[in-house]
């Protein structure tokens, strides 16, 4: 129907309590409901007998036998809700109006003075589940599709396989399914993300991407002079507007409102029900914040970063957001808040996916550095997070990965990961990576953004009404080609340095000017030294040539290394600036000699000029 949505209350496999006692609740279509893509008004419909009879089907595989059944397990989850919705919204009211400087009525300053919260314990999904993960992306994946259609995931026994439940392909707005328990006690709201163009879209590309650029652009998708905005509010000179943009998320028509109106619907329509809501991409950080919202358990699967969307929209935030949980792969730079800069998929698409932060607790799967993933558009894809990733226990994905490729001679270890790598084949199963607080990607990417060439940075200042950010291109390198730039190939390509803490090294052995560089920075694995000259600890050239003088070099980089916790034999690259070539075989002899074997990789070059005009700086990368 053109100008309407349609979205489906249709039926999930089944349900299994995982607590003391364990239960299942069947699950079937009882109502369709259709969304005005304009107003937001919903409307609802019952379904036929004969509808709800064809959900029980089973499941049959090709040789005609039933397949197995999947299951969500739940457990018990504490929620700190507000008390009122109505003193929630006034509350956001009362902030914008603040932000402005917009004096408040008597009534305004009265109401919603306060924001009291409520502690409350729910079912919500066992995330620690790798088959309750499974079955919720596919629940999201499904929300890509009408029923029965290709691409539709068939998720087992009591589903409907063959018949339309109410999606409409043509409409242009907020998409999705609702799979609600026949006991009436559950339900998962699933919402659809972005469709793209170049990847097949559908009829909401229009909407999904003016949704996209407004909740999580820097200013309205004004990425640069060549893009097109999606609201008025940039003011030149890297200024934007903030309240110009607050008052462009305020339409009833963009998806927040819609998915917030389709929730009231379905606590009316089941007040006792526990509601859940999953999401992938856009439709994820839809379900968190609508989750923020309203305190309900959110499972969000590759969703762009909604904190600074959660900012705009005034949401107050609640003293715990445990119930909301981001699950993302590090290969895929949406969620990773890397898909920037004119090279980014992203930036090609007109997508301006700029923020970095989520909301809640966070499960990460290390593809990159457990299962050597590169980084892709295509590690976004659910379809990939089905088939690929949640298709086996996380333990056991990794220990196959160990024994197929290794293309370092050293392991990364990640956070996320343990402090010893991965475990064992004989060690405990782990079904899911143990979830962890939101770690601030943003802070981690700018430092190495720091140490690297040609990725793009923007910056957001979000206190006041006009905000500043700024745009730099780090495309000049030094004459001299540092080893930092040389690594930044790995890096840039895994982004390896955005995913982990990042520690300055020091030492007191060795003079050198520290306070405009470090002795050494730092990461899980991996050292990168600063280029060291022949001077002793007192700042003083150590006495003689080119000999004396790499001896003192070694030597300091030795002493930095030892304050790093490494040593020599761990080192495997070093460069080398000669002033003069002449002296390459005078080097080596002392190169030799100094240096353990196998030597590391290594890297000669004869500088035009060297700090203090020396003859010879050092540096070197490392591993502990």
């Amino acid at each position: 129907m053109p100008g309407r949505l349609f979205l489906a209350l249709a039926l999930l496999a089944r349900f299994v309590v995982s607590n003391a006692i364990e239960s299942s609740h069947t699950f079937t279509l009882r109502h369709v409901h259709e969304t005005h893509a304009g107003s937001g008004r919903i409307r609802w419909a019952n379904v036929s007998g004969d509808l709800i009879a064809s959900s029980l089907l089973t499941e049959t595989s090709n040789d005609g036998s039933a397949t197995h059944t999947h299951v969500l397990h739940s457990r018990p989850i504490n929620i700190v809700r507000p008390i009122s919705q109505p003193a929630f919204h006034a509350h956001r009211h009362r902030s914008r109006k603040r932000r402005r400087g917009v004096p408040l009525t008597l009534q305004e300053e009265d109401f919603g003075q306060s924001l009291e919260w409520e502690k409350h314990e729910a079912e919500g999904p066992a995330t620690e589940k790798r088959e309750t993960l499974l079955a919720l992306a596919k629940m999201t994946n499904n929300a890509y599709f009408s029923e029965g259609k290709s691409g539709w995931y068939e998720l087992g026994a009591n589903w409907t396989n063959d018949h339309n439940i109410g999606w409409d392909p043509d409409v242009t707005g907020f998409r999705g399914h609702v799979f609600l328990s026949s006991d009436n006690k559950t339900a998962v709201l699933s919402i659809k993300g972005t469709s793209a163009v170049v990847f097949g879209g559908s009829a909401t590309v229009f909407k999904d991407k003016l949704n996209d650029n407004l909740l999580f652009s820097c200013c309205c998708a004004r990425v640069d002079w060549t893009w097109n905005t999606v609201c008025d509010c940039f003011r030149g000179r890297n200024k934007c507007d903030q309240s110009c943009v607050e008052d462009s998320l305020t339409d009833e028509s963009l998806f927040y409102h819609v998915g917030i109106n389709l929730y009231n619907n379905l606590t009316s329509m089941y007040p006792d029900a526990n509601i859940w809501i999953t999401g992938h991409s856009l439709g994820g950080s839809l379900a968190s914040l609508i989750g923020a919202t309203f305190g309900a358990p959110v499972v969000a699967f590759e969703a762009v970063g909604e904190k600074m969307a959660a900012q705009r929209l005034h949401l107050p935030t609640p003293p715990s957001v445990t119930h909301i949980t981001h699950v993302y792969n590090t290969a895929d730079p949406i969620p990773m808040g890397v898909c920037t800069g004119r090279l980014s998929t992203c930036y090609a698409g007109g997508y301006a996916l700029e923020s970095k932060c989520h909301l809640g607790t966070t499960i990460v799967y290390d593809t990159v550095g457990a299962l050597h993933w590169p980084v892709n558009i295509r590690a976004h894809f659910v379809t990939t997070i089905v088939d690929q990733l949640l298709n086996e226990d996380w333990s056991k994905k990794v220990n196959k990965a160990k024994k197929c490729w290794r293309p370092l001679p050293f392991p990364l270890p990640l956070p996320w990961r343990g402090s010893k790598g991965h475990k064992d084949e004989d060690e405990e199963v782990i079904e899911v990576p143990s979830p962890t607080p939101e770690i601030n990607w943003h802070q981690l990417y700018k430092a190495k953004n720091n140490a690297s060439t040609g990725i793009e940075s923007r910056n957001m200042i979000m206190n006041g009404p006009s905000v500043s950010f700024s745009i730099s291109d780090q495309d000049d390198v030094s004459s001299k080609p540092s080893i930092s730039f040389i690594i930044s190939i790995f890096t840039t390509s895994h982004h390896t340095v955005s995913m982990i803490s990042v520690q300055k090294i020091n030492t007191t052995k060795n003079k050198q000017h520290t306070h405009i560089l470090s002795h050494a920075t730092k990461i899980p694995g991996l050292i990168f030294l600063s280029g060291q000259t022949p001077h002793d600890a007192t700042g003083t050239l150590a006495p003689g040539g080119i000999k004396e003088h790499t001896a003192q070099c070694i030597k300091n980089l030795g002493n930095v290394l030892d304050e790093a916790g490494s040593s020599w034999d761990k080192v495997v690259k070093v460069n080398v600036y000669l002033k003069n070539m002449d002296d390459f075989g005078a080097m080596n002899e002392v190169y030799q000699e100094l240096l353990p074997n196998p030597k590391p990789a290594r890297t000669c070059i004869q500088a035009a000029k060297l700090p203090a005009d020396v003859d010879v700086e050092i540096e070197a990368i490392a591993t502990y």
